[in-house]
């Protein structure tokens, strides 16, 4: 009889869960949009549900173990979500309640934290002992690896590198604090500059390729706009690309990592950010810190919570 893992990534939209092998290959996969409106009890019932139909005709007794990657401050070694704005949760004991439904051992930790373990035990991170791995989307977090291990702080909140302050008078955060890095770097914040540019009556394909309707305004259509050569899209680009360079540059100036790994949405969506994220680190950052530094790709991309999530039940000693 083989053995399974089930890797579930819970966000504010969608649940995407994974009946993984115990070498954390994709057997089946499951994702359905995320009931917020039904309040945590609902959406522990939808993470069971989704459980169910990934263990259809192989039985529970084969599964060493659910993993769930979580938007938002998740309490280390209790599971509970203290807060996640995207989900509109507070203080919500997911652990138990996902552990009452199933009657299987269950671990939760911090989304962003599980993409990072991913990158460091299989991923672009294996073998590194010094490394961030920044995601960027709709807002940007990072997983922090001190020595070989994932850094998590004196309360597991570390990591929260979309809310420290690189304008102290910029535009409000839903965070309460005005400036924030993803205030600037993240999909959200160019998606809102690409607007606010419009409304002031600059030139650009972007309404045409949203059919006029600017609330449909991506990053995808922003990077299609610039590949077509408008200008506007080219500028906000290059303008986050500064703006990512610059939050990452406090990053090797405070922790000096052999490896930052980049990924997210943002990232796979516009992939010029890559190099221009790079370049601006190169420029900004101690020459001695930038050095032997190294960039890579995140290796796993929209399968990077659930493989996270796998992750957690291996190292917590289950195959």
């Amino acid at each position: 009889m083989g053995y399974y893992i089930i890797g579930m990534d819970l966000g504010g939209t969608k649940i995407a869960s994974a009946l993984l092998d115990t070498d954390l290959d994709v057997v089946k996969s499951d994702t359905v949009y995320t009931r917020t409106d039904a309040g945590p009890e609902g959406v522990a019932d939808q993470m069971a549900e989704a459980v169910e139909r990934l263990t259809e005709g192989i039985g529970k007794e084969s599964v060493l173990g659910v993993g769930v990657a979580s938007a938002g401050l998740v309490e280390p070694g209790t599971g509970n979500v203290l807060y996640s704005p995207n989900l509109q949760w507070r203080d919500v004991p997911l652990r138990r309640m996902l552990s009452e439904r199933l009657h299987q051992e269950v671990y939760v930790d911090n989304d962003v934290n599980m993409a990072a373990l991913g990158e460091l035990h299989f991923g672009a991170g294996k073998g590194v002992r010094h490394m961030v791995c920044v995601f960027v989307g709709t807002g940007i977090g990072s997983g922090i690896v001190i020595d070989g291990h994932l850094y998590e702080g004196a309360n597991g909140f570390a990591g929260e590198v979309g809310h420290t302050t690189i304008q102290w008078d910029g535009p409000p955060c839903p965070s309460g604090n005005p400036g924030c890095w993803e205030s600037y770097a993240s999909g959200t914040a160019m998606a809102r500059r690409a607007r606010e540019a419009l409304d002031r009556g600059e030139q650009s394909l972007m309404p045409e390729l949203v059919g006029g309707d600017l609330s449909k305004l991506r990053v995808e259509v922003i990077s299609e706009a610039e590949l077509r050569g408008d200008a506007l899209a080219r500028r906000i680009i290059e303008e986050t690309g500064e703006f990512l360079g610059a939050g990452l540059s406090n990053l090797v100036n405070t922790l000096n990592p052999d490896l930052i790994v980049l990924g997210g949405g943002v990232i796979r969506g516009v992939p010029q950010l890559y190099e221009l994220a790079q370049a601006s680190v190169r420029r900004r950052a101690l020459p001695d810190a930038v050095e032997a530094l190294r960039f890579a790709k995140a290796r796993f991309g929209r399968e990077a919570g659930v493989i996270g999530a796998g992750v957690l039940v291996k190292l917590a000693g289950r195959p």
